[in-house]
């Protein structure tokens, strides 16, 4: 059986770069201290590195529905040949089934359930790498702080 992509040719390393690109993009940033808020000993910019982290986890959301749109498209292709050849057209077994909402509904919540599973489970396999890239990034960035 034919392992499947499920993100098409877009490498872990295009990810990281992905992310270093929104990560760098900024690289001054201003903490505010509140008044009954204690300073950490080493502050850490929590907001830009989660908004980054949700870029990067956005593109992989949607690099996996391009590539499911892609794999879709080839299986299409590669029906509509068989069923061309020879100009005999071949009953590949497909017949359509009308599907109630309901069956509709719970296909897409099934859909959507893989597609997050597949998402977390890619940014689990990159995140010893974008640790090493924000701890890269920490040590590079300028850091103010204003108290208020």
């Amino acid at each position: 059986m034919k392992e499947i992509n499920y993100f098409e040719g877009v490498t872990n390393q295009e990810f990281i770069d992905y992310y270093k690109d929104d990560l760098y993009s900024r690289m001054e940033i201003t903490l505010y201290t509140y008044p009954h808020e204690f300073v950490e000993e080493d502050p850490i910019p929590w907001e830009h590195l989660n908004r980054c982290e949700g870029i990067l986890y956005e593109y992989l959301y949607n690099a996996y529905a391009e590539a499911k749109y892609q794999r879709w498209k080839q299986e299409n292709n590669e029906d509509l040949k068989i069923s061309n050849y020879d100009g005999i057209p071949i009953d590949l077994g497909h017949t359509e089934i009308e599907q109630t909402a309901e069956e509709r509904a719970e296909k897409y919540a099934a859909e959507q359930k893989e597609r997050d599973a597949i998402v977390k489970a890619k940014m689990q396999e990159l995140m010893p790498a974008l640790n090493n890239v924000v701890d890269d990034y920490l040590e590079k960035v300028k850091l103010k702080f204003i108290d208020l």
